[in-house]
């Protein structure tokens, strides 16, 4: 009895790791790339993204308008930053990025967690949501540009002692 016991529980011990191995990973790379550009486009990304990026340059440009400087030296630092947004603008478009969304949604989430996302912005609070984004985005954007004006003039003297003490060391070296 004793030695039947023992032989059990040794074939049990032999047979353990062979039903306790791990499953083999399953690979849903490519389903959860298309549950991430579903995501995505659920959050009509393609617009909101573009629209983004343009309020983003047109801060830009205004903190140049804002600027107390000469008009010929105001006249230079737009055109700078308008052709720095022109490439920006060119580069960062939807069109290139949405491959690079995709990658970062389907290497971060897991298919299960993109599935649970893309079923709440299907559900109707997840519909209310979406629709009151552009609201949402817009009064941030307003936030901040109150933002950066106020701090503006923090930002310009920090850029004019910067400038004065390049000019010394330049006069005197280092």
């Amino acid at each position: 009895m004793l030695r039947r016991t023992v032989l059990i529980l040794l074939m049990a011990g032999l047979a353990l790791p062979l039903i306790a191995k791990e499953p083999e990973p399953v690979d849903d790379s490519a389903q959860r790339r298309a549950a991430a550009a579903k995501l995505l486009d659920l959050f009509s990304m393609d617009e909101t993204y573009d629209q983004a990026m343009k309020q983003t340059m047109n801060m830009a440009v205004g903190m140049v308008e804002n600027q107390d400087l000469p008009e010929p030296e105001k006249a230079s630092a737009r055109k700078a930053v308008e052709a720095s947004i022109a490439i920006s603008m060119e580069k960062f478009s939807w069109k290139h990025m949405k491959g690079i969304f995709i990658d970062i949604y389907s290497s971060v989430l897991a298919l299960d967690e993109l599935e649970g996302l893309i079923a709440f912005y299907e559900s109707p609070i997840g519909q209310k949501f979406l629709k009151k984004r552009p609201q949402l985005n817009l009064a941030t954007m307003e936030k901040m540009q109150q933002l950066m004006e106020e701090m503006m003039p923090d930002l310009q003297k920090a850029v004019d002692e910067a400038i004065q003490v390049e000019a010394v060391i330049e006069l005197y070296g280092e």
